[in-house]
């Protein structure tokens, strides 16, 4: 029997990241192939697996559109090919993470320790945040601002802003107007008990809203090195 070869991963380059240039599709469907979706612990899993640190941060996804919005790839280019993959299908993971405590939101970076438990329908879940970690947070009033609803991102204030993207680009002007058009997706209090403590954030899903974010059950994914 022919020795089964491990499909080889590509990957792109740019500043000191290497990027996993495609992330993991799904079969072909309806002459489509899509990114495969995944809940956030298995798409850490599957990026581990696959030789990477882990998921990419929310400000590392930030440096690489910003670099496409000044124009830095050409056409053709491997830098492009991996932007178009990032922006396309309905979002990918990130390292971020958040809850809301009454009229509160807590950002979380660099996270790790969720599990995933799945539900009555396996696509639809929570997460269990006993082991929960992170490398920094931060806490942002949302008075008046509505839940399970999407809201302008900049209405949570230029500080969360800079926090999830950094402050540099926050405030360069080409990145600043797509912010003005990104949204945030808010889960309930997490003193109602039907929602996870902790909802991992995915970033994107559209190419002209870059910079939406919000929690999912399900989304694509990719994997990152540092110090390249």
């Amino acid at each position: 029997m022919p020795e089964e070869r491990t499909p080889r991963i590509e990957t792109t380059r740019h500043d000191d990241l290497l990027w996993e240039a495609r992330s993991p599709k799904e079969a072909e469907k309806n002459n489509e192939i899509r990114k495969a979706q995944l809940n956030w612990t298995k798409a850490l899993e599957t990026a581990l697996e696959r030789g990477f640190e882990g998921l990419p941060d929310s400000q590392e996804y930030a440096r690489l559109v910003v670099a496409e919005l000044r124009e830095d790839f050409s056409e053709g280019s491997p830098g492009k090919a991996l932007v178009k993959d990032v922006l396309g299908g309905s979002g990918e993971w990130t390292s971020l993470a958040w809850k809301t405590e009454g009229d509160t939101l807590i950002t979380y970076r660099g996270v790790a320790g969720l599990r995933w438990i799945e539900g009555f329908i396996p696509s639809v879940g929570r997460y269990a945040a006993e082991e929960f970690r992170y490398d920094n947070c931060i806490s942002t009033s949302i008075v008046g601002i509505e839940r399970m609803l999407s809201v302008p991102l900049l209405a949570l204030g230029d500080e969360l802003a800079a926090f999830c993207f950094g402050e540099e680009l926050a405030k360069e002007q080409r990145f600043r107007q797509v912010l003005e058009l990104s949204t945030a997706y808010l889960p309930n209090d997490a003193s109602t008990g039907d929602h996870a403590i902790v909802w991992p954030v995915g970033m994107g899903g559209f190419e002209s809203n870059p910079f939406n974010l919000f929690w999912a059950y399900t989304l694509g994914s990719r994997g990152i090195k540092r110090g390249w």
